[in-house]
């Protein structure tokens, strides 16, 4: 599947956000936790940006 706007997920294995699920929309890294059946986003890593802008926003999952 080669989707030019959506990445492959990663979890990130040293630094801050160790053990934190990564995806690649676009440009934007985005940091989010699985808690029950709730995404969690946990950071924004803007393009060119080094500085996080971290917030929580519970994403209700509907399978």
């Amino acid at each position: 599947m080669k989707n030019p706007i959506l990445g492959r997920a990663y979890t990130e294995e040293v630094g801050d956000y160790r053990g934190v699920s990564r995806v690649l929309v676009k440009k934007f890294r985005i940091y989010y936790q699985q808690i029950h059946n709730d995404i969690v986003i946990v950071a924004i890593l803007f393009p060119g940006s080094k500085a996080l802008a971290t917030f929580s926003i519970p994403v209700k999952l509907v399978l």
